[in-house]
Formats: C-alpha cells, sequence, structure tokens
C-alpha cells in the first residue's frame, strides 16, 4: 500500500506528504499536508507561500482566540510569508515567536514545513506546560501525548525521505510524547527502512497501523 494511518493523520510513502491536522492551529493557519489531488489549499501561510489570492485564503480562515476576524483580516493582506509573521510579531501574537525563530530557515530554503514544524512543536510544548494536576488535565496530557507521539512519527518518516541529516531531524521532534521514548525516537532515527520503522513500534497502539499501512 501506498501509506499508512495513524490516529486522524495519514502518511503517503510514495509523496512524502501527510493528510490530517499537524497541530492546534490547523484550522486557522492551514498547517496540515495534504495527500489528495485537487485540495483546495486552506490556510494563511500556505496560501501566502503558493500565492493563493486573498479572498480563497479568507475562505478557509477560522477566526479564534487572539486571530479574530480583524487580525485575520489584516495578516491576510499582507504581501508574503515573512510580512505575515513580522505583523504578527508587531502585534504580539505568541505564535509570532516560534515562526520568527524559523523564518530565517524558511527563506532559505522555501520550505514551508520548517514553519509548520516550528509551530506544531511550539503548540504542543506550550499546551502541556499550561495543563494542571487534576484528573481531568491528566486525560487531556494523555491525548496530547499521543498527537505529539504521531507528529513526531510522520515528522521522522517525512524528512528521513528527504534525506535530511538524523541529528538536524531531532531539532524538528517535540518532547512529551507517550510512547516514543528517547530509545525508540533513537532507533526510528537509525532505522534502514519502513520494515525496520515498524519493528521498533513493535508493543505500542501505533504498530496495528503502521504494519497495515505498509503491508
Amino acid at each position: 500500500q501506498a501509506g499508512v494511518a495513524l490516529g486522524s493523520y495519514s502518511y503517503n510513502n510514495e509523496t512524502g506528504s501527510v493528510s490530517g491536522r499537524s497541530g492546534p492551529l490547523s484550522a486557522t493557519l492551514g498547517f496540515s499536508y495534504h495527500a489528495t489531488e485537487g485540495y483546495r489549499d486552506n490556510g494563511l501561510l500556505r496560501g501566502k507561500n503558493i500565492g493563493t489570492n486573498i479572498e480563497e485564503i479568507t475562505k478557509s480562515l477560522v477566526p479564534a482566540g487572539k486571530l479574530d476576524e480583524f487580525v485575520l483580516s489584516e495578516l491576510v493582506k499582507q504581501a508574503d510569508v515573512k510580512s505575515v509573521i513580522d505583523l504578527m510579531a508587531t502585534w504580539d501574537i505568541e505564535y509570532a515567536k516560534p515562526l520568527t525563530a524559523a523564518v530565517k530557515e524558511f527563506v532559505k530554503t522555501k520550505n514551508i514545513a520548517v514553519l509548520e514544524l516550528a509551530l506544531d512543536k511550539f503548540c504542543y510544548e506550550n499546551s502541556l506546560q499550561k495543563l494542571g494536576k487534576d484528573p481531568d488535565s491528566e486525560i487531556v496530557r494523555d491525548f496530547i501525548a499521543l498527537e505529539i507521539d504521531i507528529t513526531d512519527m510522520l515528522t521522522i518518516l517525512r524528512l528521513k525521505r528527504e534525506k535530511v541529516d538524523k541529528e538536524e531531524i531531532r531539532n524538528f521532534l517535540i518532547d512529551g510524547g507517550k510512547f516514543l521514548t528517547p530509545k525508540k525516537i533513537k532507533s526510528l532515527l537509525e532505522s534502514k527502512n519502513h520494515e525496520d520503522f515498524i519493528k521498533v513500534m513493535s508493543g505500542t497502539v501505533y504498530h496495528d497501523s503502521l504494519k497495515k499501512g505498509y503491508g
């Protein structure tokens, strides 16, 4: 088979693309990868990156929190990705912090994944820091930890496919996963093929999905 499904995500190993949610802000900023043909680009930065017109980008945006309708309407008017990030920084929008830190690499490589992964890492780690110790928070913590595992596995799959050095891949991985221990992460980074990758995840809730996807 060409792809593997993990939770609400799916990875296409022929194209290196991922579909599904890719972080808490995916609905608004469009940080998701798309594997299907003919998809409509839905997201502010992704839309700006590929030159989607303002009307189309606006249709896809979901106002929420500090990114309300007015803020989004101003951001969407910016000329390019860097201008959007600069305005977010000027308005002290918290998501500007990881994006600003990653924008130099984005300008250099023109790879939107640099920003996607930086934002994912910020959002997940920030969410974990804000959780309390009560039972409800622990339930949320477990859910986020599973999402982190999945995001990290997909990041490793995608960046290994792009021949990114394993030590550089580590910079994009998120702390706080449930089953991805440092030992497993090391083994995943050193895996030579899909069979090795699946074997590393033996005994976890992800093993069957990975095996089915690559079977």
